[in-house]
């Protein structure tokens, strides 16, 4: 009886893989890095606030985690199936990175029936729970604020109303959706829907990309 007490007052421990793409893309990759990143300082902050719930006799503890890695699909995918074959399996991996690698993560985890957790990653893609049935995301999708977006243009009687966007799939398809979402009541007018590149700017580029947001404003004008 007494072992039984202590067994269900004991902390139990849910072991976890963390992997994390690198801050600054021009840095090479290096794993054994003795100074903290910005990703194991969330994580830090993240279960230091968990540790002081008393009522959550669970621990959170990161058997093994890579940082600072490259934006790669293989290196990623390669990293995760390692870390997935440790004793003990871990049973979630947490993980802020790039679009390639966080899409690789998610459905490598969803095959071994690993729950992920993203604090980083918004893009509407990840939306999709047949393709990421494990997924969690601890920030809203981009598309998630179409409904508080709808409600602004009601609250201020707006029925006019254009869209500037960066022109990437992750900014598009919320837009597109948006559009959706209004496109069954006659109380609004899209007056513009303007797709703008920002990837790799020079000093051209970039005076082209202020030009267009310019012609931009001067269209809702």
């Amino acid at each position: 009886m007494i072992f039984s007490l202590i067994s269900l007052t004991k902390s139990k421990q849910i072991p976890l893989i963390g992997l994390f793409t690198r801050d600054n893309p021009e840095d090479g990759y290096n794993n054994n890095s003795s100074s903290p990143s910005s990703s194991s300082l969330i994580f830090d902050y993240a279960t230091k606030h968990l540790k002081a719930i008393k009522t959550i006799h669970t621990e959170l503890v990161i058997q093994r985690y890579e940082q600072d890695i490259p934006c790669d699909m293989a290196i990623a995918t390669k990293m995760v199936f390692d870390m997935i074959h440790q004793t003990p399996k871990p049973l979630a991996i947490f993980s802020g990175s790039c679009r390639k690698v966080a899409s690789a993560i998610a459905e490598t985890a969803g095959v071994y029936d690993m729950t992920t957790v993203f604090y980083s990653e918004t893009s509407s893609l990840f939306a999709a729970r047949e393709k990421y049935p494990s997924l969690i995301r601890t920030v809203p999708g981009d598309s998630q604020h179409n409904i508080a977006r709808k409600l602004l243009l009601r609250q201020y009687h707006w029925h006019r109303y254009g869209i500037l966007y960066q022109y990437e799939r992750q900014y598009t398809m919320p837009v597109t959706r948006f559009n959706d979402l209004l496109q069954d009541e006659n109380d609004w007018e899209n007056a513009l829907s303007k797709g703008i590149s920002f990837n790799d700017l020079d000093e051209t580029q970039g005076n082209r990309t202020r030009n267009s947001l310019k012609e931009a404003f001067d269209e809702l004008q």
